[in-house]
């Protein structure tokens, strides 16, 4: 297992290979980028999973997907909420 880095929209949505199975663990913006980090296994072929990204106050689809976290960007005084969907 290892633990890898990958970069997800700003806003709107996405969709990012990632290997199966891999546990979401976290998101934050790393070099003005929001990033998620996940536990995957290397060897497991790799699945798309779709992120969708939503700034406070912005009017959300019926279906988001899973709420996974927040973020903010101080610098512009923004809070982004990710959501992912389950594969």
């Amino acid at each position: 297992m290892k633990i890898w880095k990958y970069e997800i929209p700003a806003s709107g949505a996405g969709i990012i290979e990632i290997p199966e199975g891999a546990k979401l663990l976290d998101v934050q913006v790393q070099g003005g980028v929001p990033c998620v980090w996940a536990l995957v296994n290397p060897a497991a072929p790799a699945v798309g999973r779709e992120f969708s990204t939503y700034e406070t106050g912005q009017l959300l689809p019926d279906d988001t997907g899973d709420y996974l976290a927040t973020y903010q960007i101080p610098e512009e005084d923004l809070v982004f909420h990710v959501f992912v969907f389950a594969t």
